[in-house]
């Protein structure tokens, strides 16, 4: 993850991150086939003509493509300039994670994986912090490993928030 700076999910966590897009593209799928029936078959029976499927479908194709790509993005780490010792950064993500109500997966001195908890704004979040000599690299993304979720309310964003609050650094 250092290499690439993109947070690493499993195959399955993968797949509920990006479930949007496929549910996003039904739209489009069902418009595509009725000018399939249409131009080609000749077996529609509708009252729709090619231009109305096609004007009702692209729209859809065009949502799915930003959800895509929003996705795609919200697995970037971001890097922070920072150059902690091993105790001060398990220090800091301690205070943040009481702070907070985060469950830690992983705690080691290079490495923090945390998750909170079901609230009424989100399934719950993954937050991921990695350590190198100069830097950290953050992320904070709805937990893959539950429902898929659209948007956080802002949960994410107080994660990464209260973290750099800790260390320290600007927003």
């Amino acid at each position: 993850m250092i290499q690439t700076k993109r947070l690493t999910l499993s195959r399955w966590q993968m797949f509920w991150h990006f479930s949007v897009v496929p549910f996003i593209l039904i739209m489009p799928i069902m418009s595509a086939i009725a000018i399939f029936q249409i131009e080609v078959s000749g077996s529609y029976g509708g009252a729709r003509t090619t231009q109305k499927h096609f004007n009702l479908g692209w729209p859809w194709l065009i949502a799915a493509s930003v959800f895509a790509v929003i996705q795609y993005r919200r697995l970037s780490l971001k890097k922070v300039a920072v150059s902690l010792t091993a105790e001060e950064f398990k220090q800091s993500i301690k205070e943040v994670g009481t702070k907070l109500n985060w469950r830690m997966e992983c705690l080691t001195s290079d490495l923090i994986i945390a998750n909170t908890g079901f609230s009424w704004a989100s399934w719950g979040e993954r937050i991921t912090i990695i350590r190198d000599k100069d830097f950290l690299l953050i992320n904070s993304i709805c937990d893959p490993d539950n429902r898929p979720s659209i948007a956080s309310w802002g949960r994410n964003r107080k994660n990464i928030k209260a973290l750099l609050t800790a260390i320290n650094q600007p927003y």
